[in-house]
């Protein structure tokens, strides 16, 4: 129950002005209980579950015991958390409500103390219409080509094709064929390799829990294996678009192979333009093009949505439209191919803002999937609970620079992106 000014003046009023009687029956309309062994005028005694304050003939006073009363709703308790955030600030000149409060030891992790930390999801009949934000993390992660590290080794080794042009006597890296006429000498060729080598590298996540909030938010547990692991999702995007290859994967964004597509002459900055999504599908390696996505940022996605190709005197739009091939999921299509908006590519007019990617020809190695463990002695003084995530990995596109095609001048690669703007 959330009491204003008017109705603590009117407590009081009644405190101060009636008989025992009336403010016997005033006190049980608000969910009070007159005590015997007090004064007969007096309501000092809180019942189970009314959660208001004590009034004495001399006004309205706020005891600890208040902070014992449950909340009647999950809205009062949020009135209360946004009241309290208010008083932190001084913009309210009151107390915070006492059943916000307690007196702990002060904790290094989660605790019900600290607001921000949990202590606020410890009303526990409220706690199950906690709601999760969604996020889209780990969309790359899901999507690039995984290779499983075995026991005992730390990384791994992949001999490839070493190809960097289509042209007579480059193609596989020095293979060439001969039309030979009869009796012909033969000429030898022999294809050219080169390796990928990964070292394992980890991942991690760590998180204290006080036991208190364990007990009483009862689902915390179950909602921190799934937003930590989260987290992982979006780290691994983050690495696969823009690591620099030091202790992480490298990104797609710093890899050689990577095509840059230049802007228009005169191109206005911060803009996407129907002849940069046409250069960019032009460089896109072929046999790439049955796995290429989109990958975007969110900003990029009101450039697409004004292109449109001329036909005629009027023009068809190039980003399809809900009822121009929409995906199953919900995601749009540029060239016929899913459009996918992701929080980690880079900011409207800059490079990686838009970038056609096949995400099979990225080598992800890992050992294992996340790894989870708990530990009750890490933290035992504070009376603590430590989670710890831990996912070993490390990745690299396969290709090693871009590829000159046999004939044409134009170079392709399965990464394309647009140069800044």
């Amino acid at each position: 129950m959330s009491l204003d000014e008017k109705d603590m003046a009117a407590i009081a009023d009644i405190s101060a002005k009636t008989t025992a009687a009336t403010l016997e029956k005033k006190a049980r309309e608000w969910g009070w209980e007159k005590d015997d062994a007090k004064d007969k005028e007096v309501v000092r005694k809180f019942t189970p579950g009314a959660g208001v304050p004590t009034a004495t003939p001399d006004g309205v006073q706020v005891t600890k015991a208040a902070g014992d009363q449950p909340f009647k709703s999950y809205g009062e308790q949020l009135f209360a958390v946004k009241e309290a955030a208010y008083i932190a600030k001084g913009q309210i000149d009151k107390s915070i409500d006492p059943r916000l409060l307690g007196v702990h030891q002060k904790a290094t992790g989660t605790s019900e103390i600290i607001p921000a930390e949990g202590g606020f999801l410890v009303a526990q009949e409220f706690l199950p219409t906690i709601i999760n934000r969604p996020h889209n993390t780990g969309q790359i992660w899901a999507k690039v080509r995984k290779q499983e590290v075995g026991p005992n080794y730390n990384g791994f080794k992949v001999p490839m094709i070493n190809e960097v042009s289509r042209a007579d006597g480059y193609r596989l890296g020095g293979v060439q064929g001969y039309w030979l006429g009869e009796g012909g000498t033969l000429t030898r060729s022999k294809p050219g390799f080169r390796q990928i080598s990964l070292e394992l590298q980890k991942l991690i996540c760590l998180c204290y829990c006080t036991d208190e909030l364990l007990q009483d938010a009862v689902q915390l547990e179950s909602f921190i294996n799934m937003w930590f692991p989260e987290e992982f999702g979006f780290m691994n995007d983050a690495a696969i678009i823009a690591g620099d290859g030091q202790g992480k994967p490298l990104g797609i964004l710093n890899s050689p192979a990577m095509y840059q597509v230049s802007k228009e002459t005169n191109q206005v900055s911060a803009t996407v333009v129907t002849q940069n999504i046409l250069k960019m599908w032009q460089s896109c390696y072929a046999p790439s093009r049955a796995t290429v996505e989109w990958f975007i940022n969110q900003e990029v996605e009101s450039q697409l949505d004004q292109l449109s190709l001329t036909v005629g005197t009027g023009g068809i739009p190039v980003y399809m439209s809900l009822n121009m091939g929409i995906t199953e999921d919900g995601r749009m299509r540029l060239k016929g191919r899913p459009v996918n908006i992701i929080e980690q590519a880079s900011a409207l007019g800059t490079l990686g803002d838009i970038i056609l990617f096949d995400p099979q020809q990225y080598m992800l190695g890992q050992k294992g999937a996340i790894n989870m463990a708990t530990s009750i002695h890490v933290q035992f003084i504070t009376d603590e609970t430590a989670f710890r995530w831990t996912y070993r990995c490390n990745g690299m596109p396969m290709w090693n620079s871009t590829l000159t095609p046999y004939k044409g001048s134009i170079r392709l690669s399965p990464i394309i992106a647009l140069q800044s703007r």
